[in-house]
């Protein structure tokens, strides 16, 4: 992580025809620190890197994660893929339940339920990444911006877990169309209970694997 923030560094300030000295006047540092951080023996703290990100005028994601900026935007596509087939879906059961086919109340406490925290989920993340700002999230630390790449990747694969669960539910809640109408109630809140269940298990079982791996917890 430090090599990549200080070889990034580096190529920042070549392009901007700049010396070290010259940067380290922008940043109100030392010579000394900025040779430092792009040698890879030490790293600057979250708010240098926040001051670095704005004098170069790029994101903090492009700090340090330098080139995997791609990756992350195409799973946030899928992301967002998965969120709109699932409110498609939801919309379409909505719509029958108004008709009269099935229960408008099981629809509300169970796909639709459903679908707007898997929304609210995608987007509460997706904002935090966008703007770099993790301090809504509770768990995390000020100091742990500089494992921003492994952040968003625990917050996209929980969000995209969710929003598989819900797209799923969506799916499976077709055959209540063909359920005795007494059914219908009992059957959404079995599923309801299941989505929130498999949430949290979702949330645990990913803080637990970042957590093992020495990223701490995030939800």
């Amino acid at each position: 992580m430090e090599n990549r923030i200080g070889e990034t560094l580096r190529n920042l300030r070549m392009r901007h025809n700049m010396s070290q000295e010259t940067l380290a006047e922008s940043l109100y540092v030392s010579r000394q620190a900025v040779s430092n951080w792009e040698n890879g023996k030490t790293q600057p703290d979250a708010d240098m890197l926040i001051r670095i990100s704005s004098l170069f005028q790029v994101s903090l994601d492009e700090i340090i994660s330098d080139g995997q900026s791609k990756g992350l935007v195409e799973k946030n596509q899928k992301g967002l893929i998965i969120c709109g087939a699932s409110t498609l879906l939801c919309i379409v059961h909505f719509v029958m339940a108004l008709t009269g086919k099935i229960n408008i109340i099981g629809v509300i406490v169970s796909v639709l339920l459903a679908d707007i925290i898997s929304l609210i989920m995608y987007f509460a993340f997706e904002s935090s990444i966008k703007n770099n700002d993790f301090s809504m999230i509770a768990g995390y630390k000020k100091s742990e911006s500089s494992n921003f790449p492994k952040i968003t990747k625990q917050l996209r694969i929980m969000s995209l877990l969710v929003g598989i669960f819900a797209l799923a539910l969506n799916v499976l809640y077709v055959p209540i169309y063909f359920a005795d109408r007494e059914l219908h109630m009992k059957i959404s809140m079995i599923y309801m209970l299941v989505f929130i269940v498999g949430v949290i298990t979702f949330v645990i079982t990913v803080n637990y694997k970042y957590k093992k791996s020495g990223q701490s917890q995030i939800l």
